[in-house]
């Protein structure tokens, strides 16, 4: 799971610990870290649940695999992952960082948007999420 290895490096979890953690009724938990990291073996809702409240990121996120895209307005683009919303303003290259809660928003970041590659500026927002740390968002 590509997404759980970019949170364990950018969190500086402890794997054991982690694997403790999600797997507490396993008998080898680190093993079975290493099958999800590896892609053997899914994570079940509760881990996911288990992994939200370790890492502080909504769930909605961690089980989505990737960003979709729509534009509603000519100098918007809204892109969502799970349960976040990232309204990218392009006249102002302002980015709107937003939790969805029962169908209401919270701000929970703002930023400039960045002169980088799509992939690249989606991986920043990503990190964003994912470390807390704006100065993660780079420029090219």
């Amino acid at each position: 799971m590509k997404t759980l290895k970019k949170i364990i490096q950018l969190k500086k979890l402890g794997k054991r610990e982690l694997a403790e953690a999600l797997f507490p009724d396993a008998k080898h938990p680190l093993m079975t870290l290493n099958r999800v990291l590896s892609g053997e073996r899914p994570l079940s809702v509760e881990e996911f649940k288990i992994l939200a409240e370790i890492t502080d990121i909504p769930v909605g996120f961690l089980i989505s695999d990737t960003w979709d895209v729509t534009a509603n307005k000519a100098e918007e683009l809204n892109f969502r992952k799970g349960d976040v919303l990232l309204e990218v303003n392009t006249e102002f290259w302002i980015a709107y960082v937003y939790k969805i809660i029962a169908g209401d928003r919270t701000l929970i970041y703002r930023v400039r948007a960045q002169n980088a590659p799509l992939k690249v500026f989606l991986s920043d927002i990503t990190d964003l999420i994912i470390t807390k740390n704006s100065n993660t968002l780079k420029s090219i």
